[in-house]
C-alpha cells in the first residue's frame, strides 16, 4: 500500500514540475513569501520573547538584531513590555536559532531597553522601515 502511495506522490510531483518551470516557481514563491512577511509586520505589531547576543563584529551600528525572515537592512522598533523602553535596531543577521524567541538583539540594544540582567524580555516589534528587495545591495 505504501509503494502505491509513493508512486502516486511521485507521479503528482512529476506532473506538477512538468507544468511549472523550477526557476519561475522559485522566484514566484520567494516574492509571495516576502510580501506575506511585509504584510504581517505592516498590519500587526508582533509580540514575543527577545534574547540578546554579542552582535556581529562588522556591524556599523551598535544597535543590531537577528531575525529569521525580515530582510537585511530593515529597521525595527523593539520595546521592552516590562519597562516600556525602546530601541531602534537594524536587521543584519539571521536568527534566533531557538523558536522560543522572535528576535535576537545586540548587547548594546539590550542595555538600552534594560534587559541585560534578565537576559530575556517580553517585547513588542514594530517595523519602522522595511528594506525592499530592490533597495538591497548585492
Amino acid at each position: 500500500m505504501t509503494s502505491v502511495k509513493t508512486a502516486l506522490c511521485l507521479l503528482g510531483l512529476l506532473h506538477f514540475l512538468a507544468f511549472q518551470p523550477a526557476a519561475a516557481l522559485s522566484k514566484e514563491h520567494r516574492q509571495h513569501k516576502r510580501s506575506a512577511i511585509h504584510k504581517e509586520f505592516a498590519q500587526n505589531v508582533t509580540h514575543g520573547k527577545c534574547v540578546w547576543y554579542s552582535g556581529r563584529k562588522d556591524a556599523k551600528t551598535p544597535y543590531t538584531a537577528a531575525h529569521r525572515t525580515l530582510p537585511f537592512g530593515t529597521r525595527v522598533l523593539v520595546t521592552n513590555r516590562k519597562n516600556n523602553r525602546s530601541v531602534l535596531v537594524l536587521i543584519n543577521d539571521r536568527g534566533p536559532v531557538s523558536h522560543k524567541f522572535v528576535i535576537d538583539i545586540s548587547r548594546a540594544a539590550a542595555a538600552k531597553i534594560g534587559m541585560i540582567n534578565d537576559g530575556i524580555a517580553d517585547v513588542t516589534l514594530k517595523v519602522e522601515k522595511a528594506q525592499s528587495h530592490n533597495q538591497r545591495k548585492h
